[in-house]
């Protein structure tokens, strides 16, 4: 029989956000004791923000194979980004929020759309601080701030990493300790 290591002891999902993608502004989901349910009618979103969020935010993965909830694949990573905006580029963050006790790991990308290119840059970050607090993600405009003020904003103990692998490799060693790769993809 295997034990369940007690929840303060392990990372636990408490919040997640999307900032300007798809046709989601600004929207937070709380989740309650690590479990988040979304409830709607068809077309409000609820399956784009779980493909947004889970598992992109882990993974680090923007094959449209991975983006898709269902059977049907519904494009890719630039789609869901440029989706309900005018503009020619649309810079947006996808994030989610771990705590276990009084530690918090914030895990996400700032998201960066062109038409002319029709391509997402993706500049990923981790950060034990709290977005909407000592997080700001947000100018003082309330537009999504530039990368160079996400290297500030990420603070001491964050990182903007140089690639999704190495930002992929410290999501794992930090939420999933002793997982190896193989056991990483497989989870």
């Amino acid at each position: 029989m295997t034990q369940v290591a007690p929840s303060n002891l392990r990372w636990q999902p408490t919040r997640a956000g999307l900032l300007n993608v798809w046709r989601f502004a600004d929207e937070t989901f709380e989740f309650h004791r690590g479990r988040l349910l979304l409830r709607g009618p068809n077309g409000a979103g609820k399956s784009m923000a779980l493909e947004l969020l889970f598992p992109f935010v882990l993974d680090a993965d923007s094959r449209p194979s991975k983006l898709t909830s269902g059977i049907k694949v519904r494009g890719g990573l630039f789609e869901r980004v440029i989706t309900g905006s005018d503009h020619p580029t649309r810079v947006g963050f996808v994030w989610a929020e771990f705590r276990r006790g009084d530690e918090v790991f914030t895990i996400g990308a700032r998201l960066r759309a062109s038409q002319a290119s029709r391509q997402v840059e993706a500049d990923w970050f981790t950060s034990p601080l709290v977005v909407g607090t000592s997080l700001q993600l947000l100018d003082a405009d309330r537009l999504p701030i530039a990368k160079a003020a996400l290297a500030t904003a990420v603070g001491e103990g964050g990182m903007l990493h140089p690639s999704a692998q190495d930002y992929r490799e410290t999501v794992r060693h930090t939420l999933f300790p002793g997982f190896s790769a193989a056991q990483y993809n497989a989870l």
